[in-house]
């Protein structure tokens, strides 16, 4: 594709980060004036990631003993129902770390949680507690299709 503005060079897709923010995004860059356009498939994308950050709440690290403890905002704790001394699942994500509430608690070790995709009702993820422990004396673990398993040591 020629440049709109110059007329003389490609537009060659990019990836680049707004260093600000720390969002990525697609362009597409002319090799001749270095003019940076956007279709509207990119630019919807980078709209919807400026909405997601835009609801996103700063927070605040603590000292807890030998640990570091997050303040979760109140609207956040009522609309997941977060109680204290409930339970939730830590993981590393591409951009940092997800906390995912469950729906175990600690009083009940065997008890199995998930979580609900609160706008179609679909279950979304599911740890099961102490799979190791539930399952040495098993041969096999039959399992249907598709299935995501996420193993982590304790």
């Amino acid at each position: 594709m020629r440049c709109p503005i110059c007329n003389k060079g490609e537009m060659k897709p990019i990836k680049d980060t707004i260093k600000e923010d720390g969002i990525e995004f697609e362009a597409f860059k002319c090799s001749n004036c270095g003019e940076e356009i956007m279709d509207m498939k990119q630019l919807s994308n980078l709209a919807n990631k400026y909405r997601k950050l835009r609801k996103a709440k700063e927070i605040v690290f603590s000292k807890w003993g030998n640990s570091i403890a997050v303040r979760i905002p109140s609207e956040i704790v009522e609309a997941y129902k977060i109680k204290s001394g409930g339970q939730g699942i830590l993981t590393k994500d591409k951009h940092g770390i997800k906390i995912i509430p469950t729906t175990s608690h600690k009083s009940n070790k065997w008890k199995d949680s998930e979580r609900i995709d609160e706008t179609t009702g679909d279950v979304t993820d599911i740890a099961i507690m102490n799979f190791r422990k539930r399952t040495k004396n098993l041969k096999d673990i039959k399992l249907s299709l598709p299935i995501k398993i996420e193993l982590s040591s304790n």
